[in-house]
Order: structure tokens, then sequence, then C-alpha cells
């Protein structure tokens, strides 16, 4: 709705609103008196009651269109499911592809992070000096190109 009406539909809304806050602030006030009074206890009572009553007329006269909503809410899910366990595999594949290529590209670096790490003292239970360290990591890229040599070599 536009224009005139439309302004008019939301004071009459805003109107209901604050009527329903106000009665909502009375009733609390009620509830704090009606502990002490068996006759406005009852009245609260009442009205419960009436709440819950209307409730059940509500929850009666829409269970069929709500009905519909659900079955077709079902309906579309059972529809997606095979595409939802395409893309979740999609998913997982890709990821463990990522997580290799990961592995593969930090090969190197752990290499040398073990490499470093065995400079400093204190990273194996031997101790030892900084020379002795440096000899020792000297000895061992020694040994790696050996071996990669051996391996390019076929042997």
């Amino acid at each position: 709705m536009g224009g005139a009406a439309g302004k008019a539909a939301g004071k009459v809304y805003d109107f209901g609103q604050r009527a329903q806050e106000a009665t909502r602030k009375l009733q609390e006030m009620n509830d704090r008196i009606g502990k002490m009074s068996g006759l406005l206890h009852m009245v609260q009572t009442e009205g419960e009651i009436r709440d819950q009553l209307r409730s059940r007329e509500q929850g009666d006269r829409t269970s069929s269109s709500a009905r519909a909503l659900m079955e077709s809410d079902q309906a579309n899910k059972d529809n997606q499911k095979e595409q939802t366990i395409l893309l979740a595999r999609i998913d997982n594949y890709f990821q463990s592809l990522e997580n290799y290529l990961s592995a593969i590209a930090n090969w190197p670096l752990d290499k040398i992070s073990k490499q470093l790490n065995s400079l400093l003292p204190g990273d194996d239970a031997k101790g030892g000096t900084l020379a002795e360290a440096a000899q020792k990591l000297y000895e061992q890229i020694q040994q790696e190109e050996k071996d990669a040599q051996k391996r390019m070599n076929g042997k």
C-alpha cells in the first residue's frame, strides 16, 4: 500500500502494538497482586485458559497449510540431497589435494627448519657447543648432497 492508506495502516498497527505493551505491563502488575488475591487469581486463570483455547483454535485452523509448507520443504530438501552430497564430496577432495600440495611445498622448509633447530643449543639431550652443532650440520648437509646424487644417478 502506498500514500495515505499506508500511513493510516501503519498508525493503526502502531496503536495496536502500544495497546498490547500497555496490557502486558498491567497484566504483570496484576500477576504480582494476584498472588495475594484469590479472585484476581481466578481472573488470571480464566485469561490463561482463553489464551490456550485461542492458540489451539489457531493451530487447528492453520494445521493444513502448515502441513503443506512442511511437505514442500521436505520435498525441496529431498531434491537437494544428492547435490549437497556431491558438493560436500568435491569440497573434501579439493581440501585433501590442497593439504597434500601444502605438505609437498613445506617439505623443504621442514628440512631447513630441522637443520636450523639442530644448530641451537638444547635441541637434543646431549647439548654441545655451537661449533659442534655447526660441524654436525655441515656433515648432515654433505650426507644429504651425497644421497641426492645417488638418487639422481639411480644408485
